[in-house]
């Protein structure tokens, strides 16, 4: 099971005052895949935000790879806040609690968690993403999005997943482009794979 995959179980909350949902389909070198997140507020003032990602992938290899992200937290007037982190993969279902950071602006968007998990005393989950959409006309902007997502089990059983984007975004309703992604794992980081492809994702 690696961490990147998709789609099952998209939940939240039917008293949102404010709310997205995006669908990407991708293809590369190594797998296909499809991502959907739902991302919403409890309140007006954007202190409860509530995310909900779901990802499926199918490995050439004949492998299929199943994760899903659902997060509620408090948010502060500085972006800091607590969160806590409900994630299912095919192997297990586990919770994680900590700290997130949420900076949004007209071209900047960064998100980043570093959580525990509850059962397990050496399990952590951490996650960065930083995405900047400058304006080039109006409704064309340029994409560069990297994500990153660590997580540690111990020194034979750390994870790591990248993924780098750089695309368009039409009108705030289409995004497409390239993506190139490495995960490595287990002693010493060795490669699982690399996947170099193109995506396209529709914002509703």
């Amino acid at each position: 099971m690696l961490h990147t995959g998709s789609a099952v179980l998209l939940l939240f909350v039917s008293c949102c005052c404010v709310a997205q949902t995006t669908y990407e389909f991708n293809a590369g070198s190594a797998r296909t895949g499809i991502d959907v997140i739902h991302s919403t507020s409890l309140d007006s003032l954007k202190r409860w935000p509530v995310l909900s990602r779901n990802l499926a992938s199918g490995f050439y290899d004949k492998t299929t790879s199943l994760y899903s992200f659902n997060s509620v937290a408090y948010a502060f007037k500085s972006g800091i806040g607590l969160v806590s982190n409900n994630i299912y993969t095919p192997q297990r279902f586990y919770s994680a609690f900590g700290l997130q950071y949420i900076y949004s602006s007209r071209d900047w968007f960064i998100y980043i968690y570093l959580t525990k998990e509850v059962s397990r005393n050496n399990f952590h989950d951490h996650f960065v993403f930083i995405a900047w959409q400058p304006t080039i006309s109006k409704g064309f902007r340029l994409l560069l999005q990297n994500e990153v997502n660590f997580t540690m089990y111990g020194s034979q059983n750390d994870f790591t997943l990248e993924r780098f984007k750089f695309g368009v975004n039409l009108r705030n309703r289409w995004q497409a482009g390239v993506l190139a992604e490495i995960a490595s794992g287990k002693k010493d980081f060795e490669i699982n794979y690399r996947n170099l492809g193109v995506f396209i994702k529709k914002l509703i």
